[in-house]
C-alpha cells in the first residue's frame, strides 16, 4: 500500500471526523432537540479514526435516545399540567360562585327603604362598596320600640370570608340585645360578650358606633367602640362638629369600658358615620383623604344642598368627592357611609319634608 495514499485516507477520515464533530456541537449549541443524526465513515485499517469515529457514532445514538425520551416526558408533564389547570380552573369558579352568593346575601342584609321609609321623622341614607366580594363593614338602621331608632356601622378587622360572617352575626347581635329603655353601653356590653364566644381566639375584632336617637324629643345616646370619629353638621349654625368620645373595641376583651354619651339633635341635624376606608383612601400621590378633608366635604355638601335636601344626595356628594380624590388608585379598604337628617316631629307633614316618594 502506497503510503502517501494512506496518510491522505487518514487525514481524510480525520477531516470528516472534526466535522463531525463540529456539526454536533453547533447541533448541541442551538439546542435542537430533532433530527441530530450522522454518521463518519471509518476504515478497520485506520484505528484511532475508527475508534473516534464510533465514539461520535455512539454519542448520536445516545443522544438521539435521550432527547426522545425527553420529549415523551414534556409531553406527559405537559399533559399533567393542563388537566391540573383545569381542575383548578373549575374549583376556582366554585369558589367564585360561592362568593357572588355571599355577597348578595350581605347585601340583602343592609336595610331596605322600604324599612327605614316607616320613620317619617329621620331621613336615613346608607353606602357600602366592599374591597373585595364580600366585605367587613355592616351598617344597620332599625325601630327600637314606638318611639327610638337605633344606627349601628361596624368594621370587622381583615378581608374575605371571616369577617363578612362576623358583620352578619353584629347586625343580628345589635336587634337582638337593642330594647327600649337601655343604655347603649349596655347594649355594646352585651354584643361584645356574644362576639368574643363567636370569635375566640381568632383574632378577629370591631370598631363600631351605635347610638339610639328619641323621635320625640331628638336626643341621640350614643357609644363609640374604637370607631373613626362620627360627625354632626348643625343646620342653624352652619357648622360641623365631632362626637369624640373613644371607647374600647368590641371582640378582643370579654371585659370592655364603654361610656354612653348624650346630644341632643336639632332640626334638620345631619349625623355621619364612616369606616376608616374613607378616610384612609389614598391619592395616586398616597396622601391619605383624612378625617379633616373629609369634615371639610361633609360640611361643603350640606351648605351647597341645603336644608331640604335628602340625606342621599349628601352621601353621594362625598362618594363623587372621594372617587375624584382617589382615581386611578386601588381600592384598599372597604367603604361604608351610614347618615340620617333628623327632621323632628314638628316638621313632619310640611311641604312633604320627611317623606319619601
Amino acid at each position: 500500500m502506497d503510503p502517501s495514499g494512506h496518510d491522505a485516507e487518514e487525514a481524510t477520515t480525520l477531516e470528516n471526523f472534526l466535522d463531525a464533530l463540529e456539526h454536533m456541537a453547533d447541533e448541541l449549541a442551538a439546542r435542537k432537540t430533532e433530527d441530530i443524526n450522522f454518521k463518519v465513515s471509518i476504515r478497520d485499517d485506520v484505528p484511532l479514526a475508527g475508534i473516534l469515529g464510533k465514539l461520535v457514532n455512539q454519542i448520536s445514538i445516545d443522544w438521539e435516545t435521550h432527547v426522545r425520551v425527553e420529549n415523551e416526558r414534556r409531553a406527559q408533564r405537559s399533559l399533567e399540567l393542563a388537566r391540573a389547570y383545569e381542575a383548578l380552573q373549575a374549583k376556582n369558579d366554585e369558589i367564585q360562585r360561592d362568593l357572588d352568593a355571599a355577597r348578595r346575601v350581605q347585601l340583602q342584609l343592609l336595610p331596605s327603604q322600604l324599612e327605614t321609609s316607616r320613620c317619617e321623622e329621620i331621613d336615613f341614607a346608607g353606602h357600602f362598596e366592599s374591597k373585595d366580594k364580600v366585605g367587613g363593614d355592616i351598617y344597620d338602621f332599625f325601630r327600637v320600640g314606638l318611639h327610638a331608632w337605633a344606627i349601628v356601622i361596624a368594621d370587622v378587622s381583615g378581608h374575605g370570608i371571616p369577617p363578612a360572617l362576623i358583620t352578619m352575626f353584629l347586625k343580628a347581635a345589635f336587634r337582638t340585645h337593642a330594647r327600649w329603655g337601655l343604655d347603649a353601653d349596655a347594649i355594646c356590653r352585651d354584643v361584645n360578650s356574644d362576639l368574643c364566644a363567636v370569635t375566640g381566639d381568632s383574632g378577629l375584632y370591631a370598631t363600631a358606633f351605635f347610638g339610639i336617637v328619641d323621635l320625640e324629643n331628638g336626643m341621640l345616646r350614643y357609644v363609640n367602640c374604637g370607631h373613626p370619629p362620627v360627625f354632626v353638621y348643625r343646620q342653624n349654625e352652619d357648622r360641623v362638629f365631632r362626637l369624640e368620645e373613644r371607647g374600647m373595641i368590641l371582640g378582643a376583651l370579654e371585659e370592655v369600658s364603654l361610656t354612653q354619651s348624650f346630644i341632643s339633635l336639632e332640626r334638620k341635624d345631619v349625623l355621619l358615620a364612616t369606616t376608616d376606608g374613607l378616610i384612609e383612601a389614598r391619592n395616586f400621590q398616597g396622601e391619605m383623604y383624612g378625617q379633616d378633608r373629609l369634615l371639610q366635604s361633609f360640611h361643603a355638601a350640606c351648605r351647597s344642598l341645603g336644608a331640604e335636601a335628602a340625606t342621599m344626595d349628601i352621601v353621594c356628594s362625598l362618594i363623587a368627592e372621594l372617587a375624584v380624590y382617589s382615581q386611578a388608585s386601588p381600592v384598599d379598604d372597604d367603604v361604608t357611609i351610614a347618615a340620617f337628617r333628623y327632621l323632628g316631629r314638628d316638621e313632619v307633614g310640611r311641604s312633604g319634608i320627611g317623606k319619601r316618594p
